[in-house]
């Protein structure tokens, strides 16, 4: 076994240049490639099979329509297309460096061709096949280093807990992954020697299946790799708090940190990933090497030579593959930024992350309902602004909450009784702070202009007085007239409100608020998602809601351990005053506990 050992460092030093960029490069080009074909297919489904939410409860419905099947088919074979390039690479490098030779950078490069053009033109499917079943075990270690890491392992241990017959099910794939662990070897006789799958079977057999300690050794590798992640994360983890620390208390501070242990997370997975299917293959090169010369055989040799181009042609040719290697690269991080910043957030029961909406906007900090307080609220990283609207004398849709101006302004008058010219005059600041005297009541038209501008997102309330004429059709038109329909909910704590928004504007998406949950749910069709007191919202409500398709918002939530218990039972967006709280404990939620626990002796 030290023989074996003693090979890979040998093999490791001819070819771990141009093969880890290689890895990396294509990594960071297949996970982008995935990524938009995960996005895009999902979409595609849930549109066409009429889900709106997916849950433990419909999952298995929704797994059983055609299109689905279809689509998880397809997505399992560009995985395993992108595969067996993958593997052809690794295995190539170490065969040429087992030669002794130094593997070429767009050598590794055409083994993606050879691949794809066995499978396509040669029809050599049992060589996908065989890609496939080798899934579960290439980057194990990494995988379950990052599940650790992240609160996608407390997400498997909850569901796999509800639903313990989904391990019987998984059951037979691991089976055939660890089946596939027999002929380990079949890879390098396909892509070395250029043997078809059934012939390289043969090859396999003839050399022997892999021995009880080598399978121990490919164990360990990946334990290893397990470990080495982790310990990049948490020295990342430490960095990122001390560079915080040095910065600035408060808001940057754990916005700072959280986007740098996002990025950490993905660097360590990108590189750590690009190392593993390497350092997996080199070990089997090593393996298959010493098992050829104990039985007195020959070394495995490459059967198709290649040509190394001109100067110009590799330059070329390198400059293209970093180039679409970074635009991978980009691509996600960008699909990460999305994702964290809640753009991309599909609705699927314990991935969908919490949304955060600043309550009449940042009015903890600046006058509620104002331009100020918006602008506040989306500089401090809000997902969405709730507002209150209503309709004046003159029919201008206002932005204010009560129906009186007493408490804010200091005038007692009510909001149907005054023209927009008049309402314009008033001071919605000096009350709140001298800071913010001057400050005026908004017209509904900027609070649009400013959102789509900026890109928040805005939950319009709708306070219905008895004495307004056209308040829902009014707010209907403003908001198609700026192209909001896709970033704007319609709420109202008045369900008639609800269904005469329906008649007018369909398409727009309408939110009905509770103070209690009360009567059945799935027969409110003019609602299509539910905003309740955060004192009256349970895990089974929120399942109840999920599972009619909708989502729910809990309302308004101030504290550390209100926001904690809301982001416990699932809710999907928080409305609250204390924005830079209410970020920091859902950046932290994304997070094990024990990421938190470490990240908690900062604090």
């Amino acid at each position: 076994m030290a023989k074996r050992l003693r090979k890979l460092p040998a093999l490791l030093r001819l070819c771990w240049k141009p093969l880890f960029l290689f890895e990396l490069l294509y990594k960071l080009f297949s996970a982008a490639l995935l990524a938009a074909y995960i996005y895009l297919a999902f979409h595609a489904a849930t549109a066409v099979c009429g889900y709106s939410y997916i849950t433990l409860e419909n999952l298995s419905d929704f797994m059983r329509h055609p299109l689905v099947l279809f689509l998880l088919l397809l997505l399992l074979l560009l995985i395993a297309l992108l595969t067996l390039p993958d593997v052809g690479a690794s295995v190539y490098a170490f065969g040429r460096a087992a030669e002794g030779k130094r593997p070429h950078f767009l050598h590794l490069v055409g083994v993606i061709f050879i691949g794809l053009r066995r499978v396509f033109r040669q029809r050599d499917l049992g060589l996908l096949l065989h890609s496939v079943l080798q899934l579960p075990t290439l980057c194990i270690g990494v995988t379950l280093a990052f599940l650790f890491s992240t609160k996608l392992w407390g997400i498997l241990g909850s569901v796999l807990a509800q639903r313990p017959w989904l391990l019987l099910a998984l059951l037979p794939l691991l089976l055939l992954a660890l089946w596939s662990l027999r002929r380990l070897y079949v890879p390098h006789f396909c892509f070395l020697a250029g043997e078809r799958y059934r012939e390289a079977r043969r090859s396999d057999r003839g050399v022997g299946g892999p021995r009880f300690p080598e399978l121990v050794l490919l164990v360990l590798l990946q334990l290893c790799l397990a470990i080495v992640a982790l310990a990049f994360l948490l020295l990342g983890l430490t960095l990122a708090k001390l560079l915080g620390l040095l910065l600035e208390e408060g808001f940057l501070l754990s916005w700072l940190s959280s986007a740098l242990i996002s990025a950490l997370l993905l660097f360590v997975f990108s590189v750590l990933s690009a190392l593993s299917l390497p350092l997996r293959y080199g070990l089997i090169a090593s393996f298959l090497s010493c098992r050829l010369e104990e039985r007195g055989l020959p070394p495995l040799k490459i059967a198709e030579k290649k040509k190394v181009p001109d100067l110009k042609t590799e330059i070329l040719l390198r400059r293209v593959l970093v180039a679409l290697g970074c635009v991978g690269g980009a691509a996600c991080l960008l699909f990460g930024f999305l994702l964290g910043e809640g753009v991309i957030n599909p609705s699927v029961e314990h991935l969908r992350e919490t949304e955060i909406t600043a309550h009449r906007g940042a009015s903890a900090l600046a006058p509620e309902n104002t331009m100020a307080a918006f602008r506040l609220a989306e500089e401090l990283g809000a997902d969405w602004i709730e507002l209150d609207v209503q309709e004046c004398a003159d029919g201008e849709i206002v932005v204010m909450h009560d129906s009186n101006f007493a408490r804010t302004v200091g005038l007692r008058a009510n909001v149907w009784e005054l023209t927009w010219p008049e309402i314009a005059e008033l001071d919605a600041g000096s009350r709140f702070s001298p800071l913010y005297a001057g400050e005026r009541i908004p017209l509904l038209r900027e609070v649009l202009d400013f959102a789509r501008d900026s890109g928040v997102r805005l939950n319009i309330e709708l306070k219905p007085t008895g004495r307004e004429r056209e308040l829902e059709r009014s707010v209907a038109r403003l908001v198609r007239e700026y192209g909001m329909e896709e970033r704007c909910v319609i709420t109202s704590q008045v369900y008639a409100v609800l269904e005469r928004v329906k008649a007018v504007a369909p398409e727009l998406e309408t939110v009905y608020v509770m103070g209690l949950a009360y009567g059945d749910l799935s027969r409110m069709t003019a609602a299509d998602a539910f905003s309740i007191q955060a004192a009256s919202i349970t895990r089974p409500l929120v399942k109840r809601v999920h599972n009619v398709g909708k989502e729910i918002m809990a309302w308004t939530v101030n504290s550390a351990d209100a926001i904690d218990r809301m982001l416990s039972r699932g809710v999907d967006n928080i409305i609250t005053d204390d924005i830079e709280l209410a970020l920091e404990r859902v950046s932290e939620s994304r997070y094990s506990s024990w990421v938190r626990e470490y990240l908690a002796i900062f604090n």
